[in-house]
């Protein structure tokens, strides 16, 4: 409703305000070149970007806005609409809090768009979805620790579809939360796997906003791990510091309860985005990954390097482990391991790996008898 307000008070009596149907709105306007369509549209951002009260939280509303124009993009009601919402989704992949105006090339991006989340509805039950696994090195003894468990999607129609591709789709349509679901016993059973070889490794899952907001998240890591007898604290949880955003009391709570259960807590990519000191002395975290676009240039940025000194320290003084991603040179272990960084991820050591190819891995490395921790 208050969205709804804001349009109609920023737009003129005669343009046309209309609710789409979930979240999203159009607008009619009658207008004489492009530089007003801009106008109107950053005026619009401007309107919704100004906090909203709701039941005592302040919220912030990040708009996405496509824009078609007639008669260039189409004189149809519908065809306009199409590429409109095309324009739209165009916004949204970039950032959101945006405007996009609608090309040509998008119809075709759009349909293949609609085609991948048809599939997806069906590619668990499918068994379409499979698990890389990126090994962690630990420095202490430049041994593999652990991995990271990444998803992959393999489709009979398009082959593999990157996970930049399908995993928004999958936040979108909520079908992040049944694949969320699936992953967890995934990890469960490697994990019992891995233990019973006398491997004792850690196994890391990212989780996002929809899926720290789905109610049987925690149910269903609890039931998991119980029914595979893995200890909780061998699965990690990585999150971003975009769960915060829009509720950062909920998303505190919510980690607490995860970490009160046993199982710990990852910030992912840190370093990116809305980075704050805050988050690391108020989250319950054990570790903090250091994002790979401070790694890539520490050969030749000085700065790069004191960052990441700075953020080792802080790391060390509050505890918290920490791991540096996307290592890829010698040169760049080296100077991660000087500032006494605890875990290595990175094709310095090896790509993701299939599950099979991971075992076989362990198996040359440690076997069953040798692996750290293991008895006899």
């Amino acid at each position: 409703q208050q969205v709804a307000t804001r349009l109609v008070r920023s737009l003129r009596q005669r343009d046309l305000v209309a609710r789409w149907g979930g979240d999203e709105f159009v607008v009619l306007l009658e207008l004489h070149c492009h530089d007003e369509v801009v106008l109107v549209a950053d005026k619009l951002i401007k309107a919704l970007n100004e906090p909203m009260e709701l039941a005592g939280h302040v919220l912030t509303a990040t708009p996405s806005i496509g824009i078609a124009l007639a008669p260039e993009h189409g004189n149809e009601a519908g065809e306009l609409l199409r590429h409109a919402d095309a324009a739209m989704y165009v916004a949204k992949r970039e950032g959101r809090n945006q405007y996009a105006l609608y090309r040509p090339e998008l119809s075709e991006q759009l349909l293949h768009r609609v085609k991948l989340a048809n599939l997806l509805r069906s590619a668990l039950e499918q068994h379409e979805l499979s698990l890389a696994l990126q090994p962690k090195i630990g420095m202490d003894g430049r041994q593999i620790v652990g991995a990271e468990a990444l998803l992959r999607w393999d489709t009979a129609a398009f082959g593999r579809v990157p996970p930049d591709v399908f995993i928004p789709i999958a936040e979108e349509l909520g079908l992040i939360v049944p694949i969320g679901h699936w992953l967890v016993r995934e990890a469960a059973t490697l994990l019992d796997d891995w233990h019973a070889r006398g491997w004792p490794l850690t196994l890391a899952i990212n989780l996002s906003a929809r899926q720290l907001h789905d109610e049987a998240l925690l149910p269903v890591l609890c039931e998991s791990m119980q029914r595979s007898g893995a200890s909780p604290a061998a699965l990690e949880l990585e999150v971003t510091e975009s769960i915060l955003l829009a509720d950062a009391d909920f998303a505190r709570a919510r980690l607490q309860a995860l970490r009160d259960a046993g199982f710990r807590i990852a910030l992912d990519d840190f370093g990116t985005g809305y980075s704050s000191l805050g988050y690391l002395k108020d989250l319950p975290l054990d570790r903090v990954k250091i994002d790979r676009s401070f790694i890539s240039d520490l050969e030749q940025s000085p700065r790069g390097r004191a960052l990441l000194s700075s953020i080792a320290g802080l790391c060390r003084a509050l505890s918290l482990q920490t791991t540096a991603e996307g290592v890829e040179t010698a040169a760049q272990l080296t100077l991660v391991e000087a500032e006494g960084i605890d875990e290595v991820q990175g094709y310095f050591y090896y790509p993701p790996l299939t599950v099979e190819a991971f075992n076989q891995l362990l198996e040359s490395k440690l076997g069953a008898q040798d692996a750290p921790g293991a008895n006899g």
